[in-house]
Order: C-alpha cells, then sequence, then structure tokens
C-alpha cells in the first residue's frame, strides 16, 4: 500500500540521516518577539525598565519586579500589563509550582494570590531569608520578638506552612549579613556582624527530570521506538508528542530531529 512504502521510505531515510550517511539542511524556526506593556502609572521621567523577572511555571504570565521593588504581572502571549502585587516589594520572588501565589523574600517571607494580587500570608521572623534552588522551599533566619531570640525557619511556598523552626544561639546584638543555599539545597548558612558561620542540613532538592521531546514515548531513551510513534501518525495536525519542533504538524522533519536525538 501507499502508506507502507511512504512509511518505509521515510524510516529508511530518517536511519541513513541518523548514520550520517546522508544529511539535510537545518531548518531554522521563526522566533515570536514581545514586548511587554508599560503600566499605568509608571513613574513619569524614567525609562520602562525592569530589576528581574521569572516566567510563571506555565509560561503563560511574567512576574516582574520594577527598580522600585513593586511585583507586577504581564501576559506572556500578548505582552499587556495584568496588575500589581498589593503591598507587596521585594528583589526576591519565586511562583508557588501550582502558579497559583508568588512568594517574595524582603526583611521576612510573604505569599501573594497570583489571580487577584491579594495578600495571603506574612512571615516577619526572616531578616536575611533564600530561596532553595527547586524553588519549593524558603529559609530564613531573624529575630523573633516573641521569644526574644533568633530563630531560622522554613516555609512551603505552596502553602506558606511553616516546616522547621530552630533556635540560634546568638547574642541580641547579632546581626545576620548574608543567607544562602548550597547548589543542591542540601545546607543552608549564615553569616553574621561576627564572623561567625552557621550551617544547617536541609533536604536536598529533588533532580528535576527533563524529558526530551525526542523522546516521544517518554520511556526515557531515544530510539527507534520512538521513530515508530512519530512515524505511526504522520501527517497528523495539532498538539501532538509526536510533533518533536512543534510547527503543528507531524512530517520528517519530526522523524529527523528524533533520529539525530538516537542515544
Amino acid at each position: 500500500m501507499k502508506i507502507e512504502r511512504t512509511f518505509l521510505l521515510t524510516l529508511t531515510l530518517t536511519l541513513l540521516i541518523a548514520l550520517n550517511i546522508f544529511t539535510l539542511p537545518c531548518f531554522a524556526q521563526q522566533v515570536t518577539s514581545i514586548q511587554l506593556k508599560e503600566p499605568e502609572g509608571w513613574y513619569k521621567g524614567e525609562p520602562f525598565e525592569l530589576r528581574t523577572a521569572i516566567f510563571s511555571p506555565d509560561l503563560q504570565m511574567i512576574a516582574g519586579v520594577a527598580w522600585s521593588s513593586r511585583v507586577m504581572f504581564w501576559d506572556v502571549s500578548t505582552g499587556e500589563f495584568i496588575r500589581r502585587l498589593q503591598e507587596g516589594r521585594g528583589p526576591n520572588v519565586a511562583f508557588s509550582p501550582d502558579g497559583g501565589a508568588i512568594a517574595r523574600v524582603a526583611n521576612g517571607f510573604g505569599r501573594w494570590d497570583v489571580s487577584t494580587g491579594e495578600p495571603l500570608d506574612w512571615n516577619p521572623n526572616a531578616e536575611k531569608a533564600a530561596f532553595s534552588p527547586c524553588g519549593l522551599t524558603i529559609a530564613g533566619v531573624g529575630y523573633d520578638h516573641s521569644m526574644h531570640k533568633w530563630v531560622m525557619s522554613t516555609w512551603d511556598v505552596s502553602t506558606g506552612e511553616q516546616r522547621r523552626r530552630l533556635e540560634v544561639p546568638a547574642a541580641t546584638y547579632t546581626k545576620i549579613l548574608t543567607v544562602a543555599f548550597s547548589p543542591d539545597g542540601g545546607t543552608f548558612g549564615s553569616v553574621d556582624n561576627h564572623g561567625r558561620v552557621l550551617l544547617w542540613g536541609m533536604s536536598a532538592c529533588e533532580p528535576k527530570r527533563i524529558i526530551p521531546a525526542e523522546d516521544v514515548n517518554g520511556d526515557g531513551v531515544v530510539d527507534i521506538l520512538d521513530l515508530v510513534a512519530v512515524a505511526a501518525v504522520l501527517a497528523e495536525t495539532g498538539e501532538t508528542p509526536a510533533d518533536v519542533n512543534k510547527d503543528g504538524i507531524v512530517n520528517i522533519l519530526d522523524l529527523v530531529a528524533v533520529a539525530a536525538a538516537f542515544e
């Protein structure tokens, strides 16, 4: 049958490409450029410039921090300004894993509802705080005035729930200069104005398993089975894992991409 011959021809050509016997030219993908819109009421006489910015987990929204430390949101697809955080200031921000809340660290740790910009909670006992590398935990060191003691605390970014609270053996006149996580998130450290370094053991971040687009069947390896999965739906349009290059249609270019990524 014609379909079977087309499949065999395509598969043969793909294998030749994978073996570097035959090559096809590289096809560049179009890049979409979008300019974020300047919010109404931007400071007169000041250029529109962001101090830092992050994407939401689904890449549908951008949270940007102006030099005034105000936190604002934009729609990624249109560049339209959405809203500001109410009372939310600070250069260090992170989205919760589900994208529903955004956390901010600046002389304390707080969370805001992304959909409304309204505050959810605030934890003042963090003179200095930092996000874990995986963005799931915040750890901070601060003075608890109710206890008259310095404490090290950790919070869940998604819920704001305090997970850990330890007393820090420090005098009341101590000033925490900086805090930081190790790259794997397994250690949290602080330095005070007397040059004392404190290190806490933490739960290391779980390494994120990144599945490449070429691993069509998601089994952890790019091989002939992924070629078969693509070939089985040739000419299909719409969103599908077999459309490896995301050009809207499953075709030979997707087969080429899979073959080039053979392990």
